[in-house]
């Protein structure tokens, strides 16, 4: 489920630039992980051309595939605090993440 409601963060410390005036004048769309079956399910669900906010809460998160962040959208991840969200890969050698655009952010998370 995708909410559109009054963001977590200040708008003044939003760490989105993408068509900033645009974003910042109305409320940044976000969305509750725990809502999804997966984090890319929840990266996913993100508008495309405005992405938004993904807020992960505390807990160990094992992927078993990487999390793409896709060009097409600003995406945010923002965790509960470093040590209490954390994210790992099931695989050692697989990454963990892939950055495909360059409005992406991953924060207050292990």
């Amino acid at each position: 489920m995708l909410a559109i409601a009054e963001p977590l963060l200040p708008r003044e410390t939003w760490p989105l630039d993408i068509e900033a005036d645009r974003m910042l004048s109305q409320p940044l769309p976000w969305l509750n992980a725990s809502d999804y079956g997966s984090l890319q399910q929840a990266v996913d669900a993100l508008p495309a051309n405005i992405g938004g906010l993904i807020v992960i809460p505390a807990g160990e998160y094992v992927l078993t595939a990487p999390l793409v962040l896709p060009k097409d959208k600003a995406v945010h991840l923002m965790g509960a605090g470093s040590g209490r969200t954390i994210l790992s890969c099931a695989d050692p050698a697989m990454d963990l993440v892939r950055v495909k655009g360059s409005h992406c952010t991953l924060e207050r998370m292990t």
